[in-house]
C-alpha cells in the first residue's frame, strides 16, 4: 500500500509539472498581449534599456546552434539525474507483506529519450525545449522476503512522460 501511495503521488507530480511547464510556455504570450494594451508611458517602464542600465535579455547574442548545444549538455545533466534516482529506487524497494507473500514496487526513468528544441514569439523566454521518455514501474515479489528480493522484475506499467524546459536569460530552466 505504501508503494501505491508513492506512485500516485509520482504521477501528481508529473501532472502538475506539466501544467507549470505550460504556464511557463503561455506567460510569456500572455504578457505580450497584456503589454499591447497598456499606454505607452507603462510601455517604457518595461523596456529592456531601463534607467537601471539593463540591456537586451542574455539570450539575444546567442546562435540558435549553441541554444540547441546547451539544450544537449542540460538534458544528458537531466537524464543522468533521473538515472541516479532510478538506480536508487531499485536500491531501496520497500517491500510490503501480503496473502501471497512479499512484493514490492519501485520505478525507472528512461534511458531511451528523445527531445528537440522550438523558437518562441517571447524576448524573455526565446525558447522551450522538450524531453520525452519512459517511466516505468517494476514490481519483485517472492514467497519470502529473500525471494522477492533476489528474483527478477517484472514490468506491471509504463507511462509516457513529456517535460517542457524553458530557456531564460541565457539558461535552460526547469
Amino acid at each position: 500500500m505504501h508503494t501505491t501511495f508513492n506512485l500516485k503521488n509520482k504521477i501528481i507530480i508529473n501532472i502538475l509539472s506539466g501544467l507549470a511547464a505550460l504556464a511557463v510556455i503561455i506567460f510569456p504570450f500572455y504578457a505580450k498581449a497584456s503589454e499591447k494594451t497598456q499606454p505607452a508611458q507603462t510601455a517604457k517602464a518595461y523596456s529592456p534599456k531601463s534607467s537601471a542600465g539593463n540591456s537586451a535579455p542574455k539570450n539575444s547574442h546567442l546562435s540558435e546552434e549553441k541554444i540547441k548545444t546547451m539544450y544537449d549538455v542540460f538534458i544528458s545533466d537531466w537524464m543522468l539525474k533521473l538515472d541516479k534516482i532510478s538506480k536508487t529506487n531499485m536500491e531501496k524497494v520497500a517491500f510490503n507483506f501480503d496473502p501471497d507473500g512479499y512484493a514490492g514496487k519501485y520505478i525507472v526513468y528512461g534511458p531511451d529519450n528523445d527531445f528537440w528544441v522550438k523558437k518562441t514569439d517571447s524576448s524573455l523566454t526565446t525558447h522551450v525545449g522538450y524531453l520525452k521518455y519512459k517511466q516505468k514501474v517494476y514490481e519483485k515479489k517472492g514467497k519470502t522476503m529473500t525471494d522477492a528480493q533476489n528474483c527478477a522484475p517484472c514490468l506491471v506499467q509504463e507511462n509516457n512522460v513529456t517535460e517542457i524546459f524553458r530557456f531564460t536569460n541565457g539558461k535552460w530552466i526547469y
